[in-house]
């Protein structure tokens, strides 16, 4: 639909709206709260037939749609600086676990708004996902990304979130994104 109402100067705004429109009907309606009242029937709340998943994963589908839609809402920085803090706090007893695979989604997200938002690859962004059926185009492979990690587990491994083998870790996460083929446009 964003492809079809668009032309070369409205693609960019066209692929925020459809971010934001997937945030609140696929990832969770009180993302509308952050952009306004959205809902087709007053008071009644539009829900999809089934959760969303990417890598048959719905949570993955939230991280991914919550950072694309919170990067257009801020700076990237603070897209992923929240991203890394809610994996920094799963660390506790009560969390599920560091996980560098959440992060890649959080990080994935950020990486296609700033792709889809762009005047120079919007256009290019609408074609290639119009129609596509594979999440591969714009989702990243996560396969033997480290997940569930407890506090002294991360601790023995990484150290720190600045120590050179953590670095490593989000430099693999941010390699597997730039060779998406949605990234190939800009």
């Amino acid at each position: 639909m964003a492809k079809k109402r668009s032309n070369y100067d409205t693609a960019p705004k066209e692929n925020e709206a459809a971010i934001f429109a997937l945030a609140i009907y696929a990832g969770h309606h009180r993302f509308a709260n952050l952009v306004g009242d959205v809902q087709p029937k007053k008071g009644k709340v539009a829900m999809p037939k089934a959760k969303s998943m990417l890598k048959s994963r719905t949570d993955l589908n939230q991280h991914f749609i919550f950072s694309a839609a919170l990067k257009i809402l801020s700076e990237q920085g603070l897209s992923i600086a929240i991203g890394e803090f809610k994996e920094l706090m799963d660390r506790s007893d009560e969390g599920s676990g560091y996980s560098f695979v959440d992060l890649a989604a959080d990080f994935a997200g950020v990486e296609f708004a700033i792709t889809a938002t762009n005047p120079s690859s919007a256009g290019s962004v609408q074609s290639i996902l119009a129609g596509i059926t594979n999440e591969n185009v714009f989702f990243p492979n996560i396969d033997g990304l480290p997940e569930g990690l407890s506090k002294s587990d991360f601790t023995r491994i990484f150290t720190e979130v600045d120590s050179h083998k953590y670095l490593e870790m989000v430099r693999s996460i941010n390699q597997r994104i730039a060779e998406l083929p949605i990234h190939q446009s800009r």
